[in-house]
């Protein structure tokens, strides 16, 4: 496993980790189990950022990362806006994120298990502070802007049409992920190895020592999520939720619970 630590709880940053494809030659000693062959220069370690609030498993290195499929996306809406403008069509491509991937990055599988997640969102998905505001999460500032919505002018007729007329185009076909990308019939396990540890007796205790510690804190931890306190919710972010949060990682920390499942699910 590699494993990347914050200097302070304090110095904590947001490091934006983009696990793009090219990352596949980092030239990390591979480390695989005895059903894994090892692969010449492609990792098959689970990678933790504590800094980040990351986690890389094998599967995530032949994956698409959120900026690449995001990237697609723009492209192909700007590729649909082109087509529709050539066709007399109304139709505004859109840009689909910000820029900043920190907060989409942040692997909350089994709980909040960084000081820094706890703190900021409790249990919420980690967003940014837009995204907090546009959510409900967070009270608007007093130059926040609602969103806009490319398209929502347009009838459904409309929409209709524009689809109808582009959505078999060359270029915006270019651009879909299915054409770009070749997943081969590994990728939907690879995708859900999480759901994998269902039964997994390593995983299972690994759960049970949390659960104890939950115990120890005062807290029950959720059958059907575990690293999830039963009064845990991700629809507030206020001073008990954060308070709750912060007694989960100092669970998740005293039992290794991150490091010591992401292993498990890296060998699967």
């Amino acid at each position: 496993m590699t494993i990347t630590r914050p200097r302070s709880s304090q110095a904590v940053t947001l490091a934006v980790s983009l696990l793009v494809l090219s990352a596949c030659g980092s030239g990390a000693e591979p480390h695989a189990s005895e059903s894994v062959p090892a692969v010449p220069n492609i990792s098959l370690q689970a990678e933790v950022n504590y800094e980040a609030g990351t986690v890389t498993l094998p599967g995530d290195r032949f994956m698409l990362s959120a900026e690449e499929s995001d990237t697609l996306l723009s492209a192909q809406s700007g590729a649909m806006a082109a087509c529709a403008r050539k066709n007399g069509l109304s139709w505004t491509g859109w840009n689909i994120s910000d820029g900043d991937y920190s907060y989409v990055n942040m692997w909350r599988e089994f709980g909040p298990w960084t000081e820094f997640m706890a703190s900021n969102f409790g249990f919420a998905q980690p967003r940014s502070d837009l995204g907090l505001m546009t959510t409900g999460l967070k009270p608007k500032s007093e130059d926040y802007e609602e969103p806009t919505v490319p398209n929502t002018e347009l009838s459904e007729s409309e929409i209709g049409q524009v689809t109808e007329t582009c959505n078999d185009d060359p270029v915006v076909m270019s651009f879909m992920e299915t054409n770009v990308v070749d997943y081969g019939p590994w990728a939907e396990d690879l995708g859900g190895s999480a759901d994998l540890l269902e039964g997994n007796d390593s995983a299972n205790e690994v759960f049970d020592e949390l659960a104890v510690c939950f115990e120890q804190q005062g807290m029950t931890m959720k059958e059907d999520s575990p690293g999830f306190p039963t009064a845990a919710t991700v629809e507030v972010i206020d001073e008990e939720q954060i308070q709750l949060a912060l007694k989960v990682v100092d669970c998740q920390t005293s039992v290794n619970a991150t490091e010591r499942l992401t292993d498990i699910m890296a060998d699967l």
